[in-house]
């Protein structure tokens, strides 16, 4: 290298004074540098004591608001994780064990609180969170009801029956408030929580009841051949439309003109459908002659009456004479003082026959001589009246009567033999009225007189004219023979006698 070239005295001092001054510069940038590592020592130096300082602790739920749950819910308890954390030190965190207070009943509403807690290097977290139990169940109202129910239009309901349970509160049936209007019934109830159920029922309104007509007059009316027939009016009316009359359809006529049966129908139906539909029957007869002439073996009736005369014998004969009819009577003596229609009887064209004097079974049927020592009396009663002897009897209880045998064993079947020795003739009957017995009214002895009449070609009936309903049932049995071609004949000793089988 060439030798530096010896410079001026001023460049020299101005190279001196450049490098003292570059020398102070880089002593000041020492100084600066040290300064700053200094500053950065101390700030690492703080930072590393507030990281450890800062330390906390994260729970893995977040979110600790009010929990709401239903009554009766099971209620699931968190798994709560904790760790603990420092912002540059510890940045994934160290697990940290997490403390859980509180129990959840969901049987029972209410309020209740669970509290997690955890601890770590004097770090506490707390966390509180509210489970709520609550019931916004309805109750349930269920309804009885039969399908084959109905309310009549007319009548109020009446209640089914329902039932209310809560799944909270458990039966609350007492608690139902029902309100009915306009054909539907409301049902409501609440629980202890404030729910509400609602249910309706709507009434099914059925009129079953059929109308009812009322005939005006009698159901079997009687009318003589060529007389004239006028509607005896009627009524009809209905449960739910009241007066129907002017519904009612009318069929059927009758000829006068033509003895027979006649039926005149009556029908109405109401608002519902019902019907009714009744019947009356007209009868149209031709009054018997006083001397009719009958085959015995065709249509003929022999009406028989027992245990009189007694106080409606007079009404019977008034009865027979209106129609021309003719009667057997088999008389006691059980009621003195109506003795003297014995000879009335015979005196209007009927039979006298004897039934009994006393009509005690217990010294009629004591033995033979006690049945006709009675027999005699009556005759000689009868004879006074009439002027005439009987000779047709009847036994108390007809022939077959049970009671004889308890009073005379066997007394039955001697007393047919014996009766038949001494000229007498006994008849029981084929037809029974029923009138000593269940039929109680003039239109159940006319019913079974007429059953039992359509059965035989000739009829023997049984009927008390002591009992005033069969006396008053003779204008419907009567009319009736008469319109269907029947003749009523007395008694007489030519006539076809009924016997029972003696029963002893």
């Amino acid at each position: 290298m060439g030798k530096r070239k010896a410079l001026p005295e001023t460049a020299k001092l101005s190279e001196m004074k450049a490098e003292i001054k570059k020398k102070k510069a880089a002593k000041k940038g020492f100084k600066i540098i040290a300064v700053a590592l200094f500053a950065l020592l101390i700030a690492v130096a703080v930072l590393l004591v507030w990281d450890a300082n800062s330390g906390h602790i994260e729970f893995s739920i977040k979110d600790f608001s009010d929990v709401t749950l239903e009554y009766g819910e099971e209620y699931s308890y968190p798994e709560v994780q904790g760790l603990y954390k420092t912002i540059f030190l510890n940045l994934k965190g160290t697990p940290v064990e997490v403390q859980q207070e509180g129990e959840v009943d969901a049987s029972h509403l209410g309020t209740y609180e669970m509290v997690y807690t955890a601890t770590f290097k004097g770090v506490t977290r707390t966390e509180k969170q509210k489970i709520v139990v609550v019931d916004t169940v309805a109750p349930v109202i269920t309804l009885v009801s039969d399908p084959e129910y109905f309310t009549s239009p007319v009548a109020a309901y009446k209640e089914e029956g329902f039932s209310a349970v809560d799944n909270y509160d458990g039966d609350i049936t007492d608690k139902v408030v029902s309100k009915e209007e306009n054909g539907i019934v409301t049902y409501t109830v609440s629980d202890s929580s404030g729910n509400e159920a609602v249910v309706t029922r709507t009434i099914v309104y059925k009129d079953v009841v059929p109308p009812v007509i009322k005939l005006s007059g009698k159901s079997i009316l009687s009318i003589e051949l060529g007389g004239t027939y006028k509607e005896p009016g009627y009524k009809a009316t209905d449960d739910c439309d009241g007066d129907i009359t002017s519904k009612v359809s009318v069929k059927g006529s009758v000829d006068t003109k033509k003895k027979g049966e006649y039926a005149i129908e009556y029908s109405v139906e109401d608002s519902y459908g019902n019907k009714t539909t009744v019947k009356r029957t007209v009868l149209v007869y031709e009054k018997q002659a006083k001397k009719p002439t009958v085959n015995p073996g065709n249509k003929v009736v022999y009406l028989t009456f027992d245990d009189g005369p007694g106080a409606y014998t007079s009404q019977l004969l008034d009865v027979l004479d209106k129609y021309g009819v003719k009667v057997t009577f088999f008389v006691t003596n059980q009621f003195p003082r109506y003795q003297n229609l014995i000879s009335k009887e015979a005196e209007r064209g009927h039979t006298v026959a004897i039934h009994t004097y006393s009509h005690s079974y217990s010294e009629v049927y004591a033995n033979i001589n006690a049945y006709f020592k009675d027999l005699e009396k009556m005759s000689k009663i009868c004879e006074s009246q009439t002027g005439e002897k009987p000779t047709i009897i009847r036994f108390p209880g007809g022939t077959s009567n049970a009671i004889s045998k308890k009073y005379c064993h066997g007394i039955m079947t001697q007393l047919t033999q014996e009766v038949d020795v001494r000229g007498y003739y006994y008849c029981d009957w084929n037809v029974e009225s029923g009138d000593a017995g269940g039929a109680k009214t003039a239109s159940a002895v006319a019913a079974n007189v007429i059953a039992g009449i359509k059965q035989h070609n000739v009829s023997v009936v049984l009927q008390h004219d002591t009992h005033k309903y069969s006396v008053e049932a003779m204008d419907e049995i009567i009319s009736w023979g008469l319109a269907n071609g029947y003749t009523f004949l007395p008694l007489d000793e030519t006539s076809p006698m009924v016997h029972h089988k003696p029963n002893n």
